[in-house]
């Protein structure tokens, strides 16, 4: 039995044996059961609270779970280390054939100027903030971009 159907059962039986509240020790128990009866409802109340409560933890639990991963995994990506492989050319040694762009500085104007992959491999363009036209320097080709001691080649 729960305390709201105790608190229930205490009326009932006071009502049952017709206390009479013109004695005090009657008023003062019929007083008793009400403030019992009103304090199992509070008790309810505050009980419905809780679990209310308790759902919308578990529901913030698992967004923080959530969001802990997404932060863990962009760190993780950020952090990896794997940013040399970047810089490779096609055909590199180390296997990477990863090219986003390039930025570098002009160096007419000093202006910063993004290289795609197209204009990479022409080797040629123009700055397109003054126009000067400009060369990459592929240096070496048969040498590696990524200081890896084995070339790809067999000895």
């Amino acid at each position: 039995m729960d305390v709201k159907e105790r608190a229930s059962y205490l009326k009932g039986l006071a009502e049952g044996i017709s206390l009479d509240e013109s004695k005090p020790e009657h008023k003062l128990i019929a007083s008793l059961i009400d403030a019992i009866g009103e304090i199992s409802e509070e008790l309810q109340s505050i009980r419905s609270q809780m679990d209310e409560i308790e759902q919308d933890l578990e529901l913030l639990d698992n967004e923080v779970a959530l969001i802990s991963d997404d932060i863990e995994d962009i760190l993780s990506d950020d952090y990896d280390n794997d940013d040399d492989d970047d810089e490779c050319e096609d055909g590199c040694c180390c296997g990477s054939d990863a090219f986003e762009t390039l930025e570098l500085d002009c160096p007419a104007c000093g202006e910063p100027i993004r290289i795609d992959e197209d204009m990479f491999a022409s080797g040629r363009f123009s700055c397109p903030h003054c126009n000067e036209s400009l060369e990459i320097d592929m240096g070496d080709e048969d040498e590696c971009c990524c200081d890896d001691e084995d070339d790809g080649e067999d000895d």
